[in-house]
């Protein structure tokens, strides 16, 4: 049996175009995440998602997002204090 080439998400009638916006925004921004987790029909309706689509946001445990977006902002914030300290201690 052949597998469709497309993507997971888009076979199941997914955009995830509009779902990986919607994750980044959740891992960048606090209180987005919040109304995700809290409120997932206002974001549904601000977004215009199908059933399906809030289905697969629905499958996202909040923990492992917010330790994510905890793990990525330290290092982020790791990575610009190197920047800045490089940046400092060049002479020119």
């Amino acid at each position: 049996m052949a597998q469709s080439k497309k993507p997971r998400l888009a076979r199941a009638g997914v955009k995830s175009t509009v779902l990986e916006a919607i994750i980044g925004k959740a891992i960048l921004d606090p209180a987005f995440r919040r109304t995700l987790f809290r409120n997932p029909e206002k974001i549904r309706k601000e977004y215009d998602l199908t059933p399906k689509e809030v289905a697969a946001l629905k499958t996202i445990k909040p923990d492992y997002l917010e330790t994510f977006a905890a793990v990525l902002q330290t290092k982020l914030l790791k990575s610009a204090s190197n920047t800045i300290f490089c940046a400092a201690t060049r002479r020119e």
